[in-house]
């Protein structure tokens, strides 16, 4: 079940906060901000493209808050074996979080044995980071 937590003020949320910036024209100044942002409310972590993983890790290098990236990003109807070579280079390139989007499709045919071993793979891909 969910962990209750108590917000005293608004501050208190930022540990649960992963600060995301998806777009496909996002530019590396504006991730350098949103890496500045997140360090100064201590945020839990940036979430950016794969492209931008290096420059994320160098941006928030000891600073507390994690590299995350996605995979299968948007639409989750990527084949395991591209999610997990995305994986792969992502965790090389510095992240330390995984955001994988689900095949879909697949959950909604109900080939749940897909979707388990899509998962595993990706996971297994981290080697020790965390798949979301």
């Amino acid at each position: 079940m969910f962990k209750s937590i108590a917000i005293a003020k608004p501050a208190d949320l930022a540990p649960y906060i992963d600060h995301t910036l998806l777009k496909p024209e996002a530019t590396p100044a504006q991730v350098r901000e949103i890496c500045r942002q997140a360090v100064e409310h201590r945020f839990a972590s940036v979430c950016v493209n794969p492209i931008f993983v290096k420059l994320v890790a160098t941006e928030l290098a000891g600073s507390g808050v994690a590299t995350c990236s996605v995979v299968g990003f948007p639409l989750g109807a990527t084949p395991t074996a591209a999610k997990v070579a995305e994986t792969r280079v992502a965790v090389a390139d510095g992240a330390t979080e995984i955001d994988m989007v689900v095949a879909i499709g697949m959950l909604k045919a109900g080939e749940l044995d897909y979707v388990r071993d899509d998962i595993a793979e990706t996971k297994r891909a981290t080697g020790t980071g965390r798949l979301k």
